[in-house]
């Protein structure tokens, strides 16, 4: 899907992941969870260094320091 949209793994964030796996066909059936697993993948490419972690928008920021306090 990544090949189809053009989009290298490089500038895959979780965001992004998600949007896509939630194009993907699901069934009443379906036990694993698209944009779950989405944002599993692009979480270990972070870790593996393939990507990386988009800066933080205000609001997160914001909520990142409120949680630390």
């Amino acid at each position: 899907m990544l090949e189809t949209e053009g989009i290298a793994p490089s500038a895959l964030t979780p965001e992004l992941a998600v949007e896509l796996g939630r194009r993907l066909p699901v069934t009443p059936k379906s036990q694993i969870k698209i944009p779950n697993l989405a944002r599993l993948f692009v979480a270990r490419l972070i870790e593996m260094g393939v990507a990386t972690r988009p800066p933080l928008t205000p609001a997160q920021a914001e909520r990142a320091e409120l949680l630390s306090i």
